[in-house]
């Protein structure tokens, strides 16, 4: 869940396919990615809800989330464990420019951690 948020607000998941062809010749060689709207990409989930596209979702409960792509009989699959603990504030960095006219912004940056996982907000 993201800070102190109340109600709690899971933190959102962008997937994206990317890929590398390999061969025994290395002039045959490729990276790309695979467009998860694309009509012949299959895609299979477990408790997580669509927020926004193909591409962005949300935990829908706490535990294992699953998600997998298929194309042309060729699947990748992704476990994702989803928690309801707050990260902890372990960081907060404010900074501001060093000439002040009459106005102006103060950025501040948080990080957040828990479990050896760490995210940071600008």
């Amino acid at each position: 869940t993201l800070g102190c948020a109340n109600p709690r607000t899971r933190q959102r998941v962008r997937y994206e396919v990317l890929f590398e062809l390999e061969s025994d010749d290395a002039r045959y060689s490729a990276v790309g990615s695979i467009s998860l709207a694309h009509p012949d990409v299959h895609i299979n989930r477990s408790n997580l809800l669509t927020v926004s596209g193909f591409d962005v979702y949300e935990g829908s409960e706490s535990g294992v989330s699953m998600f997998a792509v298929s194309l042309r009989a060729e699947t990748a699959e992704m476990e994702v464990m989803i928690s309801d603990e707050a990260l902890s504030l372990s960081a907060i960095q404010p900074s501001v420019d060093s000439t002040v006219v009459t106005s102006t912004t103060i950025r501040v940056s948080a990080t957040f951690s828990r479990y050896g996982f760490s995210c940071t907000y600008n």
